[in-house]
């Protein structure tokens, strides 16, 4: 599986990297303080690039959750949620592509610090918490979008038995599924800029708003609209089933639905 490949890749370079570190070729024309500055150099940059990495555990862990549930959709016969899992799989593929990236980008950010001469070892320290603080936001934020997609998942398999009886019955399940998609497909892969916090304090702040608009600006209009056109078709369905011209199968009919936005109600208070 990709994640799998994901984390043993990383793991291997940075096996590979601490082997090579271990056995610096130092040139003869070095200085002893020259050579002890370079070699405390990649000693401390190999530190950070580990570190920089080792918190994306859970993430991969979620990823392969969501991977099983596809896969139980399939075997379920429930096509329509499977591809809608599918792409909630997809989603978090590309959020840890994008972390990476950005990751390793904080990786060079630290290297040209460690370099950088005109700062005291204070200085240096300092800069280097910013980034590290910076690290922990864009894993928290795709932690947070990890999480939305698995819910999503996970309310896919809760579905399926119910989207599997409308399907028989001739209904068209479009409509229900619509907020699902909708939710997928607001959440971007790529992590939110923290260019402009300027210290550790601005980090957390940005971090904050960052992993509860998962969905985009207008996250919790999203989520609120959504609940809204849930209740009223909640109230439709409750208002047919009192209507004495509909028939016996029908009602059967609506009160299975009623159970599938039902669920959805119950998904959507999860955020």
């Amino acid at each position: 599986m990709f994640i799998t490949g994901l984390a043993q890749t990383n793991t291997n370079i940075y096996a590979q990297t601490a082997r090579n570190s271990s056995a610096v070729s130092v040139p003869g024309d070095f200085k002893s303080e020259s050579a002890n500055k370079f070699i405390e150099y990649s000693q401390k940059k190999l530190e950070y690039s580990s570190k920089m990495f080792e918190d994306m555990s859970k993430i991969y862990d979620t990823a392969l959750y969501i991977t099983q549930n596809t896969k139980s959709l399939k075997e379920m016969g429930c096509i329509s949620l499977q591809n809608i899992s599918a792409k909630a799989e997809i989603s978090l593929k590309n959020i840890c592509k994008a972390v990476t990236s950005t990751l390793s980008g904080y990786t060079k950010e630290i290297g040209a610090i460690l370099k950088d001469d005109s700062l005291s070892e204070k200085e240096k320290e300092s800069k280097i918490e910013i980034v590290l603080a910076k690290k922990d936001a864009v894993i928290k934020e795709a932690e947070a979008k990890a999480d939305a997609l698995l819910k999503i998942s996970d309310v896919l398999v809760k579905l399926a038995p119910v989207f599997l009886t409308l399907k028989d019955a001739g209904v068209n399940t479009d409509e229900i599924a619509e907020p699902l998609i909708q939710m997928v497909s607001s959440i971007k892969p790529e992590p939110t800029s923290l260019d402009n916090a300027k210290n550790i304090k601005d980090v957390k702040k940005l971090s904050k708003e960052n992993s509860t608009n998962i969905f985009g600006k207008n996250s919790k209009d999203l989520i609120k609209n959504n609940a809204k056109n849930i209740d009223e078709k909640i109230e439709n369905a409750n208002k047919k089933l009192n209507d004495k011209n509909i028939s016996k199968e029908e009602k059967e009919t609506i009160k299975i639905e009623l159970v599938a936005y039902k669920e959805l109600k119950s998904f959507l208070s999860k955020f």
